[in-house]
């Protein structure tokens, strides 16, 4: 950064502390301890805390389970836990730590490749802040999940790749950064699979221009860290594909017509519409790619080179992901969107309103105009963000930090089948039976096989031992209800729910001789709830 003006990246920078710091404030007033604003954070604790202290990838020391579809992510946990100790308080330092490296490092790469913006504090300044609160950063921090690393990674990966594929005049080597390029990728896979849809692009354009030398080892180090891991969970009987994705996979596809399901890119379409600044992005992307084709140099198409890789790259990931759940799926690609469709557009606004002299100050307010429409979805996104993430880490302290407490202030040592497993396998030691199949191989391959049934559910718990169950009624639904010999001893009911998987979760006695126990235990901890939690015990059969 020399010659460069310092305090945009120092003050973005420290308002990434201010606001992770506010967030860890809040939740730990707002619960009585830090809580992350989603259960599956405790899942990856959970996993890299057995790995750390036992070698086994699971969540329980007893078996391996597939259950993190990020092995990097669990990597660094069991890494820190090593190192540090075991803390829950690791994902929020991990992720303060990606949020400002992403921060310098777009800054950097934006100010060597960007016309006009090294020289523009302010102008670094406001990009950086929306950059920051568009993914949005203090959402993602506060989830305690890999998705800034991931974003990183993948702003990395996509501007070395147009480098590479557009290199200066200055560069002396074909193959000059292929090395540093491939090890992006395989870091990038490692962190999140659906990575890989940013690979597609620039294999493609190797391959087009019959670089087969690069196409190949770009790809096979982007599969590495995918056949690594196969390979580990084939060993210990699991599939190649992580259940977490394989399962989730099973959940998505339930009840959807077998015309939205196979008619290519129609899923695609319906998530992009329902993500605006994705398709803002993917448009601008789309645009200046187009306009680029007119130029003859490697230096001018670069930037439009890596925002057609962009909106390719949503197009898949559209199609064969998703976008949502708490920002975090699409955030990777907002992070890519906004460090190169975003910049190609400004720049080829800008140099063909400054051919035209005579209609520059017409230019301007139309460019001005054309900034504030377009920037609104980020506003959106951003606002919504803020006002979400303090509401998510209340429904999780409010019900699955609460299910752990309980079961490790009043648990009896047996095992107990539940939906959602990670604060109670992160802050208890109770033996899970896990019904949605992460951490239990045999629910897994029952859910793989489209088996899963009130039936098969009563056979899983009865040959685990399992004596209660912790459920959300409402997920079961659709396979036919909880089994109606289990007998629903309360229910716990929580406030203004926008993450958990229902407002509501039950208490079930699988075994008869085990109401009365669990209806004194619920009684005996049910003055330590929050006051926002309401506790119900109707006394009757499950429907």
């Amino acid at each position: 950064m020399t010659g460069r003006s310092r305090w945009p990246v120092v003050a973005v920078i420290c308002l990434v502390f201010v606001t992770a710091f506010a967030g860890w404030y809040d939740s730990t007033a707002a619960n009585g301890t830090f809580v992350y604003a989603l259960d599956d954070a405790y899942i990856h604790l959970t996993i890299g805390r057995t790995l750390a202290e036992h070698g086994i990838w699971g969540v329980s020391p007893r078996e391996f389970s597939s259950a993190s579809s990020s092995p990097l992510w669990t990597i660094l946990l069991a890494l820190w836990c090593r190192i540090f100790g075991a803390s829950d308080l690791a994902p929020l330092a991990l992720n303060v730590l990606f949020a400002c490296l992403l921060v310098a490092v777009a800054d950097s790469l934006l100010c060597d490749s960007w016309d006009g913006y090294a020289g523009r504090p302010w102008r670094r300044f406001a990009f950086l802040c929306a950059l920051m609160f568009a993914i949005p950063a203090p959402a993602l921090i506060l989830s305690g999940m890999e998705h800034l690393l991931h974003a990183l990674l993948a702003v990395l990966f996509i501007l070395k790749a147009a480098e590479f594929l557009w290199p200066g005049p200055d560069s002396s080597k074909p193959s000059e950064g292929f090395l540093t390029l491939s090890a992006i990728a395989a870091l990038t896979v490692a962190t999140r699979y659906e990575s890989m849809a940013l690979v597609a692009p620039v294999f493609l354009v190797l391959a087009w221009r019959r670089k087969w030398n690069f196409a190949v080892p770009l790809v096979l180090a982007s599969l590495l860290p995918v056949v690594l891991f196969g390979i580990y969970s084939i060993v210990n009987r699991m599939p190649f594909v992580p259940a977490s994705i394989l399962v989730k996979t099973v959940g998505l596809a339930q009840g959807l017509p077998s015309w939205l399901l196979y008619t290519p890119l129609v899923k695609a379409a319906m998530r992009i519409l329902v993500c605006p600044p994705l398709l803002v992005m993917m448009a601008l992307g789309v645009y200046t790619l187009i306009r680029a084709r007119r130029e003859g140099t490697n230096e001018s198409f670069r930037f439009a080179g890596a925002a057609g890789m962009f909106a390719l790259s949503s197009l898949i990931h559209a199609e064969f992901v998703g976008v949502g759940w708490f920002y975090r799926y699409e955030a990777y690609l907002i992070a890519v969107g906004m460090t190169t469709a975003l910049p190609a557009f400004v720049n080829d606004v800008v140099v063909h309103a400054s051919q035209r002299d005579d209609r520059r100050k017409f230019h301007s307010i139309v460019f001005s105009a054309l900034v504030c429409v377009l920037f609104w979805p980020f506003v959106t996104r951003a606002a919504l963000s803020l006002v979400d993430t303090p509401r998510a880490y209340r429904n999780i302290g409010d019900q699955q930090v609460q299910l752990a407490r309980f079961l490790a202030a009043k648990g009896t040592g047996k095992t107990v089948a539940l939906n959602d497993i990670g604060a109670v396998a992160y802050y208890s030691d109770t033996p899970i039976l896990d019904l949605f199949g992460l951490a239990s191989p045999e629910v897994y391959r029952v859910r793989i096989r489209h088996e899963y049934s009130t039936e098969s559910i009563e056979r899983l718990a009865r040959r685990a031992g399992a004596e209660t169950a912790i459920l959300t009624p409402d997920w079961y639904k659709v396979f036919g209800g909880i089994p109606a010999s289990w007998t629903q001893v309360a229910t716990w009911k929580i406030e203004n729910n926008i993450i958990c998987g229902s407002d509501t979760v039950a208490f079930y006695a699988i075994e008869p001789s085990a109401r009365e126990d669990l209806e004194r235990r619920l009684k005996e901890f049910g003055p330590s709830l929050p006051s926002d939690v309401t506790a119900a015990f109707p006394g009757n059969h499950a429907k």
